[in-house]
């Protein structure tokens, strides 16, 4: 037959105590890594889809709306939503060779995570790239 000593009994409490602190620390380590994951997530991929439309868009005859739809296309095989898109300019067709083409995508945070416990939802990924016409 078991019997409990007073120490044993003393220390029960204090591992439920420690419990009650770490539980909580360990939680937010662990929803915290994986937001940061995702937020990376989305901004390598707001990268690859901005660098392919302004290679798109680059190209001697390529136009807004084709590098808007390829833009498009790799946000949606990433599952990225609510992104914007912005083109300039605008209108492409006026373009020479060597002139600048800049896409932004900037997309919010908060439509393109898993849980909502530690990055705020107001943040935004912004990326931009530049390059001239062929």
């Amino acid at each position: 037959m078991f019997r409990h000593s007073r120490k044993t009994e003393n220390r029960r409490g204090t591992e439920i105590v420690e419990l009650a602190i770490a539980m909580p620390l360990l939680t937010v380590l662990v929803f915290g890594v994986l937001e940061t994951c995702e937020v990376l997530f989305l901004k390598q991929s707001a990268s690859v889809a901005c660098y392919e439309a302004v290679r798109v868009a680059a190209r001697p005859r390529g136009t807004a709306t084709s590098a808007r739809d390829r833009c498009q296309e790799i946000l949606t095989q990433r599952r990225v939503n609510n992104a914007t898109i912005t083109i300039e300019p605008a209108d492409l067709s006026e373009l020479n060779r060597g002139d600048p083409i800049t896409i932004t995508i900037r997309a919010p945070i908060a439509g393109n995570r898993t849980t909502a416990l530690v990055v705020s939802d107001s943040v935004q990924v912004i990326q931009t790239n530049t390059m001239v016409r062929e």
